[in-house]
């Protein structure tokens, strides 16, 4: 009698109390193959906390996300014992563990869940900074990218712009697409009624990494001055930028929370002004979730899909901005924008993921 297929998940370990969005994406896959999988799940993290030392000699050796020679070791000998048919690496940065399975177990099914191109992300991040880190870790991501599109039996990314990304890099092109996805923290009560005010209230969230910093920088410059709305920035570290970004009477620099449900459901619209990046942005996601229309940018929009002018308005200068927010007809009926919660429900719930997963196991 034939046994239920298994599966060992390999990630790293994440920081409760540092949570964006990649590790909301990861805790959503792995809530997913503990769906399908059941007990047959084994998880192996990866800490990427270590010593200088430690961290020197990974680096040395070529290798991203804290994988060690101890984990290579590790992870060989949990092969052997467990014999899992399925290996699923949550991100492109286990490059070493993908090519030494493929060598010495080839019998096992390996799938790799890009979160973006990471590569391509710190070169963003090197062009801003021109820090010797960023430049440092695209190199290295880079030689684990190229490891796990050569060795990788099967390769998932959020969009098809990244397929084409990886497919020009590297010379091989990802068989599926899964775009991000995201746990429904939306109120079982429904929406809530629009609070009584003066003027509508504009929220931007995300933590404050280069594309963001700038985003917002830029913004508060070019727009926020110009604009009849209140302005909320929340997202961990930018309170630790205030006296670097423009004080305005209309902006409040929320910086860090442990619940952005709240800020969500007053706001009037989201304004994602992002010009960099890869993969999808989790901001958007969490827009539809909460019915909240959106003013984005091209890269807001990135692999999603949506009609930018139902979901709210794609702007990519400072008049488009600043028109469409001056110009929006808030009331008690665009307070909830129910185009992008069907959107949510539809292509970017824990049950749409859940239905592509089955569709990638089971090819």
């Amino acid at each position: 009698m034939n046994q239920p297929p298994s599966c060992l998940y390999i990630t790293n370990a994440y920081d409760a109390k540092k949570w964006g969005g990649r590790e909301l994406v990861s805790d959503l896959n792995r809530r997913i193959l503990a769906e399908l999988f059941g007990e047959r799940l084994a998880v192996y993290e990866i800490d990427r906390r270590t010593s200088l030392l430690r961290k020197a000699a990974n680096t040395l050796s070529g290798r991203t996300d804290g994988v060690s020679a101890r984990t290579l070791r590790e992870i060989a000998a949990l092969l052997r014992t467990a014999r899992p048919d399925y290996v699923f690496f949550n991100g492109s940065g286990f490059g070493p563990i993908c090519r030494r399975i493929a060598k010495r177990f080839p019998e096992v099914h390996t799938i790799t869940f890009c979160h973006n191109v990471e590569s391509k992300f710190f070169e963003d991040a090197y062009a801003h900074s021109r820090s010797l880190k960023s430049w440092l870790l695209s190199r290295l991501y880079a030689r684990s990218e190229r490891m796990v599109l050569r060795h990788s039996r099967t390769v998932v990314c959020l969009n098809e712009r990244d397929r084409q990304l990886f497919t020009a890099l590297y010379g091989r092109r990802p068989e599926w697409i899964a775009p991000l996805c995201l746990k429904d923290f939306f109120p079982a009560s429904g929406p809530a009624p629009r609070p009584a005010r003066q003027r509508p209230v504009g929220l931007f969230v995300g933590g404050c990494f280069f594309s963001n910093f700038y985003g917002v920088k830029w913004f508060l410059e070019k727009v926020a001055p110009f604009v009849d709305a209140e302005l909320l920035v929340v997202g961990r570290g930018f309170e630790n930028v205030r006296d670097r970004l423009p004080a305005l009477p209309n902006v409040r620099i929320v910086g860090g929370t442990d619940d952005l449900v709240p800020y969500y459901l007053a706001a009037d619209f989201i304004f994602s002004p992002i010009f960099d990046g890869s993969g999808m942005k989790t901001k958007t996601a969490e827009a539809f979730m909460f019915g909240k229309t959106l003013f984005g940018t091209k890269e807001a929009f990135e692999g999603y899909d949506a009609d930018p002018e139902k979901a709210g308005a794609r702007c990519d200068d400072a008049e488009s901005f600043i028109r469409t927010i001056n110009e929006y007809p808030y009331s008690d009926a665009t307070f909830f924008n129910a185009y992008n919660r069907e959107r949510f429900v539809a292509e970017y719930s824990f049950e749409a993921q859940k239905r592509r997963f089955r569709q990638i196991f089971n090819a």
